[in-house]
């Protein structure tokens, strides 16, 4: 964006370039989310204030205009920050311009200028699910097997990952934990690890394979599927080994 002044100034002028941005915060009871994009308080809901969050920087933080150059305008190059949080696909940061210091008209009379600015979010959340070098377990031991869960990118507040046992036959065959693991602002780069057992039931399953998702919202589920060994074998089952009759 170029800048100039729409007066000639009798002294030099510097104008103070300033880039800001920021996210919505309830106090208690505010009920308002994280990620409402503001520039100030006047952005948000009652109840709520505005973070500072750096969203975009400029070029320069100060243009000196004299009686020459007041009107031939100065180039501020306004760049995106590349973080790893997961933001609205489009948030809202500012640059706000004011004279900071020079001719007293222009210090009394010049108000300051908001240039809004809205950023392209680059950040996409998903599940990253680490498979097990072994992924076998059997029936009747207490064997078990690890697993790492985390997510890829930084979101503004807590999120769950839902693991769950997708099968067709509708009956659990293992055991897990945690079953839902949280991630916030902070531990998310810290991988959660998820312990399986197996489940010692009575039941003798065609298909060894066991499958858990992982569904976070928002984001397209990850799976890790393993194989139960069961140790269960259908038969008929008699109460006597060998029964004695008489004729007549």
């Amino acid at each position: 964006v170029r800048v100039s002044l729409s007066a000639r100034p009798k002294t030099s002028v510097t104008v103070r370039v300033v880039a800001r941005g920021g996210y919505c915060s309830a106090s208690a009871g505010g009920g308002v989310a994280l990620d409402q994009p503001c520039a100030s308080a006047s952005h948000c809901a009652a109840g709520a204030t505005c973070v500072p969050q750096l969203g975009v920087s400029a070029s320069v933080e100060r243009i000196t205009f004299t009686s020459v150059n007041w009107n031939s305008g100065v180039t501020v190059r306004i760049s995106a920050f590349d973080d790893s949080a997961v933001e609205l696909p489009e948030h809202m940061s500012t640059v706000e311009l004011s004279v900071e210091s020079g001719d007293s008209e222009f210090l009394l009379g010049a108000a300051a200028v908001v240039l809004p600015v809205v950023v392209a979010d680059n950040d996409r959340q998903f599940v990253v699910a680490t498979r097990p070098a072994v992924t076998q377990l059997r029936e009747g031991t207490l064997a078990t097997l690890s697993y790492t869960v985390r997510i890829s990118a930084q979101p503004l507040s807590p999120v769950t990952v839902q693991i769950s046992q997708r099968l067709p036959a509708g009956a659990a065959r293992v055991l897990f934990s945690p079953v839902a693991p949280v991630f916030t602002s902070t531990n998310w780069t810290s991988a959660v690890q998820v312990t399986v057992a197996a489940i010692d039931d009575a039941v003798q399953f065609a298909d060894p394979t066991v499958t858990l998702t992982h569904a976070l919202a928002g984001a397209p589920a990850a799976d890790v599927t393993f194989i139960v060994q069961d140790n269960d074998v259908a038969s008929i089952v008699l109460s006597r080994a060998a029964v004695q009759v008489s004729e007549g």
